[in-house]
């Protein structure tokens, strides 16, 4: 009686009917099925009191069943196969952003109304997979995740899983340096000389203001590197190839132009390691991770114990790419956390007036040239690891690559509203620049 009650349910509830129509419906067919079961008794002699009997039981049960049991029914029909974690604003890009009241949020992208992020969502079907979060005045108003983090073993994406956040990371390194100004330990103007010894005469110039707005000049150890065989790349094995490093090999003269390095956020994160005595991992724990309780957040090493780790995929039918020799490397990259954790990181930047009380200031502000100018890569100005743009709207950005992974985040400050996507794919990746353009009317998107 219990596997038909449930049919019943399921079978004759359209897609988008609410548990009480289902209910009712299984029940009338419950009903009709007791009504056939009876007149079949009567024929073969059996009396009216346990035909009557046997409705009311029936009926009973269909009751009973379909109050306690879950909603059963196929969801084929939704976009997608997730539920999120909170309703969804229906239009992401107005004024009147709110939490909304709606209990359903099965049917997430199909509550957006605005066209271009309704497609923008709906073809990240494919991809391996996406997390994606937007927050507004300090809440998560949207919350989307598809796909899989590990295809083999089909392992969803949800807003837990941990992805490797690339050059997302240089936001932490260089808010790590800035912990250890403000406790004496570093100074802006300090030389990698009298942190670090045994690099050349280079390092008596390269202050490290320049490592955090990239105007160093140093060349970019990716020669290094290789995503097919060889010995992993270490910390000291970077800082090994700088000890060979003269000036002759330097993009321009420290701190005369900007030039994005990934090598001066290594020997960055080596410097703040020792002018902390701390590993750097450590020190950014304890700094950023612990205070705002981000649980889910980790520098990759061969040992960590990465909880929900998200494998890097070069393409949607599975194919891994998720290694690289220089994968151990930190500074420019190396973190893995959660579109939840970062969450927590975003909002208390911009919403939490006692975090960093005293950096927020400086870490959303260019740095300057020897000549006084403001430091540019390319044509925006570059903070403690955020890229700045002051056009159309005010905004706080960065994009992250590596292996098959490729990670968003932007705080847009006219609108108090930040975008965070992680996605596990190189190829095809997501439309990061038309998301952006769908949320905030009138926006340009950057080019990558």
């Amino acid at each position: 009686m219990r596997s038909k009650t449930f049919s019943y349910i399921s079978l004759y509830s359209g897609p988008k009917d609410g548990l009480g129509l289902a209910l009712l419906r299984g029940i009338g067919v419950a009903m009709k099925k007791s009504k056939t079961r009876a007149s079949a008794e009567r024929k073969r002699g059996i009396s009216m009191p346990k035909i009557i009997f046997i409705a009311c039981l029936s009926l009973s049960m269909t009751i009973f069943v379909g109050a306690c049991c879950k909603d059963n029914r196929n969801e084929s029909y939704r976009y997608y196969d997730q539920k999120p974690e909170i309703p969804i604003a229906t239009e992401p890009y107005t004024d009147e952003l709110n939490r909304p009241e709606a209990t359903d949020t099965k049917g997430a992208i199909g509550t957006i109304t605005d066209p271009a992020l309704k497609e923008i969502l709906s073809s990240s079907t494919q991809l391996p997979g996406i997390a994606l979060a937007v927050i507004k005045g300090g809440k998560t108003i949207l919350r989307y995740n598809q796909g899989f983090g590990n295809v083999t073993k089909q392992e969803k994406i949800t807003m837990n899983s941990a992805f490797r956040i690339a050059s997302v990371s240089k936001q932490f390194t260089a808010t790590a340096a800035a912990i250890a100004i403000d406790d004496g330990l570093l100074n802006l103007n300090d030389p990698v000389s009298e942190h670090l010894t045994g690099l050349p005469s280079w390092a008596d110039a390269v202050t490290i203001e320049q490592l955090i707005h990239h105007s160093s000049g140093l060349p970019d150890y990716g020669f290094l590197c290789s995503t097919t065989a060889g010995d992993k790349v270490e910390q000291s094995d970077v800082l090994a190839w700088l000890q060979t490093v003269d000036e002759n090999s330097f993009l321009f003269p420290s701190g005369t132009a900007g030039a994005y390095s990934n090598t001066g956020y290594v020997l960055l994160a080596s410097v703040v390691e020792a002018a902390t005595g701390m590993p750097f991992a450590s020190y950014v724990k304890a700094k950023i991770f612990d205070p705002l309780e981000m649980k889910q957040s980790w520098y990759f090493s061969e040992t960590a114990a990465i909880k929900n780790r998200v494998i890097g995929y070069s393409s949607a039918d599975g194919t891994v790419d998720d290694f690289n020799t220089c994968n151990n490397l930190y500074g420019d990259g190396g973190i893995y956390t959660t579109i939840s954790d970062y969450e927590k990181w975003a909002t208390a930047l911009t919403h939490k007036p006692d975090f960093l009380a005293n950096l927020k200031p400086s870490l959303f502000e260019p740095g300057s040239l020897n000549n006084g100018q403001p430091t540019l890569i390319g044509d925006r100005p570059y903070g403690y690891g955020w890229f700045l743009s002051s056009g159309a709207y005010d905004s706080r950005y960065h994009y992250g690559s590596w292996v098959g992974f490729r990670t968003y985040a932007e705080y847009v400050v006219d609108e108090d509203t930040w975008l965070i996507a992680f996605v596990n794919s190189s190829s095809p990746s997501f439309d990061f620049e038309g998301t952006t353009a769908a949320l905030f009317k009138g926006y340009t998107p950057y080019e990558f």
